[in-house]
Parts: structure tokens; C-alpha cells; sequence
């Protein structure tokens, strides 16, 4: 008997000392390939694995990495230590299991998600404005619409770096544009800024990406401007399939033949390819998008274009050969991709196109790299998104402003007729008689605030 309890004492230390080391290199390698992460990116990317069981580019690099890692760590501590009588292995695993379970806890503030998912609020009930496509309708005036999601963009560059050109543009810029709860990567961003609602993450509900669902409930953008006929399109110098973009898009009015990504490049462009860590430079997605909206421009049918840039994607910054390197560090990313967009601008004027199309310039989110972070604080002022509108003859007073409101300033900017200046969460910032919800709660309330469950946002869901 007492040789039945000490075999079942070591089979428990030997499972908990695998699962100290699963955990904490697992920790390690998503603080390194990813930055800071919070409990629910972590969740959202596990729930959506499809990127991941792809392997292919980076994230065969890091599951290697991280499986080879694992196993040789595994190995040499465990000789070491299973020479230790049981009763110490165990006291050690023990040890070892609370300790990085509370480093994860503390680091990816599991703690605030918990709290999350055990309340309700009311926010949505008394600020949520649904979507509906009759309420929309077009005129001679209407606007073609391009939105840039710029990878990791800040506001706050502009001070840490001298040489920016467009995004240190004030009077183009709508305000100080706030990062909130469900907008901290890129897919929920976009989320946020297409449907002004952010991506609160669910497992009760299995509707971001495995079943071919995407919020299948929720009306945003994409799917207002498909019922006025504009025509759909994303284009992306990275993987569409990374967090369920695609299927995001496709379930919210974009079809996959408008799709244009990594895999459309690698078929059609062959010889002009040469590639980053997250897919291929962002010149090739800048070459293909200027011939694209001309074409687009000659047929005289209105268009929506959602584009993103990827070379300032942390840890793997990628930086342009016609680019000049002045840092040998991210900063020339920033810069690069900051000359990439000023001559996309430049380019968008001398065609003309601001007289019918507008073109709004956005960061998908906050960086995620630490050293980006602790340079961002060596100054002064809040951590915002950059951001840039140009629509013909349209003036903005700046505002203190979230993800959500860009949706219904977009309908605004593009001369869109819609019945009510508020859309989802947001209002249009052009509408002073309105607050936005950061203006309205602050950011600290607002957080806590969509942090917790909703009867409404569960309702995009089924």
C-alpha cells in the first residue's frame, strides 16, 4: 500500500513538474514572439487555431522552437531531479507549478477577465445603437472609402522620432484616439473600428472563426456598405488567415475572390518576391493597392478597401531595402512605414482621388513591445492610436475618442445618409452634440465596464 502512494505521489509530481515547464516557456515565448499579452488575446488564439495547426512561417518557427525548448529542458531537469527522493520532487514541482501559474496570473491579468465573465453590465443596454441597413441610403456625394490599419502605429511617435511626416500631421487628425478593453490586437481592432463594438472573448460560444461564424449577429461596416452596393475588398501584405480575418471579412460582406493576401501574391506576382517574418513587404501591398483603386476609380462604381500593413509587426520589425536605416532598431520600421504611407498619400492627391474617395490612416493597436512601451513612457501624455482622416472639405474638432466611433465617422465623412450620428457604441465625431463613451464615462470606467458580460453582445453571437 505504502508502495501504491508513493508511485501515485510521483506520477503527481511528474505532472506538475511538466506542466511548471509547459507553462512557464510557454510564457516566455509568447512574452518574446508577441509582446504583452492579455488573458483574452491568448484565449482568442487558442480558441481560433487555425493559423496555428497551419505551421507555416512564423508559427512553425516558434512551435518548433517552442516544442524543442521544452523537450531539452524537460530532459535535463528531469535527471537532475528525479534522483530526489519523492517527497522533495514533489515539495519541488509544487513549488514550481504555483509559482508560474502565478506569474501567468499576474501577467496576463487573468484576474480582471475572471471578474469579467462572473457580472453583467448594462452598457450596451443604454448605449448601443443597432445597425440597420434601411436606415442608410447614398447619394451623388457619397464617397468611395479606404482604411489603412497601420500595425502597431502610436500617436505618440511623432514625439520619439523627429523625421515623421504624416502621422505628425495635426489638423488632419481626429483627436487623441484611446485604446479600450476587446481592441488590443489586430483582428479585435478592426473589429472594434469596423462594428463599433470591441471583441469581447466568450468560450460559452463557439461564433470567432472554427465554425465559419464570425459575430454572425453583429451588423458592421462592411455589411451597411454592401447593402448600398459599394464594392468589398481587403488587402493585406500578411496572412488574411492570422486570427480569423478572413473569416471575419467574408462573414461581414466581403467575398474571398476580394480577399487579396500573402497567397494571392505568391500566385499571381511571382519574381517580385521577397519576404518579412509576418508575410511579404508592405511596398508589394502598396504597389497592388494604387493600380487596384485606379482600376476600381475608372469603373465608377464605389468601393470600400480595409487594408493593413504588417512590417512593423513585433518581434520581427522589416525594414525595406529603399528604406534608410538611421537606429538599427524598430524605430526604422516606424520611420519606413511612416515614409510608405506619406508617399501612398501623396500619391492619393496628385491622382485626385481625394475629391471623391476619403482615406483614413489608423493603428490597428497599441504596441505590444515592451521596450516600445518603456520608451513610449519616458515621455509625457497618454499612450493613443495614431490616426489621420482626409475626406474633402470635412474639418473635425479633436476629441478623446475610442475604436467604436470610427464606424459611424466613416458613414459620416463619406457622405452616407444615415438617420442617427450613432452607431453601435459609437457616435460620429463630427456630431459635438454627442459624447463619445470616452468622453462620457472616462477610459478607466469604460473598461471596467466592457469588461463584463452583456445580454446584447451575447446576442451577436448566437
Amino acid at each position: 500500500m505504502l508502495n501504491h502512494k508513493y508511485v501515485f505521489l510521483k506520477y503527481v509530481a511528474e505532472i506538475l513538474f511538466f506542466l511548471s515547464l509547459f507553462v512557464g516557456l510557454g510564457i516566455l515565448f509568447l512574452s518574446f514572439f508577441f509582446g504583452n499579452l492579455t488573458a483574452e488575446q491568448i484565449i482568442f488564439h487558442i480558441y481560433y487555431a487555425k493559423e496555428i495547426f497551419a505551421l507555416k512561417g512564423i508559427y512553425l518557427k516558434i512551435f518548433v522552437s517552442y516544442a524543442l525548448g521544452l523537450f531539452v529542458i524537460y530532459v535535463i531537469l528531469y535527471f537532475i531531479l528525479h534522483k530526489l527522493k519523492t517527497k522533495a520532487f514533489l515539495i519541488i514541482s509544487v513549488f514550481m507549478f504555483v509559482s508560474v501559474s502565478i506569474v501567468a496570473f499576474v501577467k496576463f491579468d487573468i484576474a480582471s477577465y475572471v471578474y469579467g465573465k462572473f457580472s453583467y453590465s448594462d452598457l450596451y443596454e443604454k448605449n448601443y445603437a443597432e445597425p440597420i441597413n434601411e436606415n442608410f441610403s447614398i447619394n451623388s456625394d457619397s464617397k468611395n472609402i479606404v482604411v489603412f490599419f497601420l500595425e502597431s502605429m502610436e500617436s505618440k511617435y511623432n514625439v520619439l522620432l523627429d523625421s515623421i511626416q504624416i502621422l505628425a500631421s495635426p489638423q488632419n487628425s481626429m483627436g487623441k484616439y484611446y485604446q479600450i478593453y476587446g481592441s488590443d490586437w489586430t483582428i479585435a481592432g478592426m473589429v472594434t473600428a469596423l462594428c463599433g463594438v470591441p471583441l469581447d472573448v466568450d468560450v460559452s460560444y463557439n461564433q470567432y472563426g472554427s465554425n465559419y461564424n464570425f459575430l454572425p449577429n453583429l451588423v458592421c461596416l462592411p455589411d451597411i456598405l454592401n447593402s448600398l452596393e459599394y464594392k468589398n475588398y481587403f488587402v493585406t501584405s500578411g496572412s488574411s488567415t492570422f486570427g480569423g480575418k478572413d473569416v471575419f471579412m467574408k462573414e461581414h460582406g466581403i467575398k474571398q475572390e476580394h480577399i487579396y493576401d500573402v497567397n494571392y501574391f505568391r500566385q499571381h506576382m511571382n519574381g517580385r518576391l521577397y519576404g518579412g517574418t509576418w508575410g511579404y513587404p508592405d511596398s508589394l501591398m502598396y504597389d497592388f493597392l494604387k493600380r487596384h483603386i485606379l482600376a476600381l476609380h475608372d469603373k465608377k462604381e464605389r468601393f470600400f478597401i480595409v487594408a493593413e500593413t504588417v512590417n512593423t509587426h513585433y518581434p520581427y520589425n522589416h525594414i525595406e531595402k529603399d528604406c534608410k536605416t538611421k537606429y538599427q532598431d524598430w524605430r526604422d520600421a516606424v520611420l519606413c512605414t511612416d515614409k510608405q504611407i506619406s508617399d501612398f498619400v501623396q500619391w492619393f492627391y496628385q491622382e485626385g482621388l481625394d475629391k471623391d474617395t476619403i482615406l483614413l490612416i489608423i493603428g490597428d493597436h497599441l504596441s505590444m513591445d515592451k521596450d516600445i512601451a518603456q520608451a513610449m513612457s519616458s515621455f509625457s501624455g497618454e499612450r493613443t492610436i495614431a490616426n489621420v482622416l482626409i475626406a474633402d472639405q470635412k474639418t473635425l474638432k479633436p476629441r478623446k475618442f475610442s475604436g467604436v466611433d470610427i464606424m459611424p465617422t466613416i458613414i459620416d465623412a463619406a457622405d452616407i445618409s444615415s438617420k442617427s450620428s450613432k452607431l453601435g457604441l459609437g457616435v460620429s465625431l463630427f456630431d459635438e452634440t454627442q459624447q463619445t463613451l470616452v468622453e462620457k464615462y472616462g477610459l478607466e470606467e469604460l473598461n471596467k465596464q466592457l469588461r463584463k458580460n452583456s445580454l446584447v453582445y451575447e446576442s451577436f453571437l448566437k
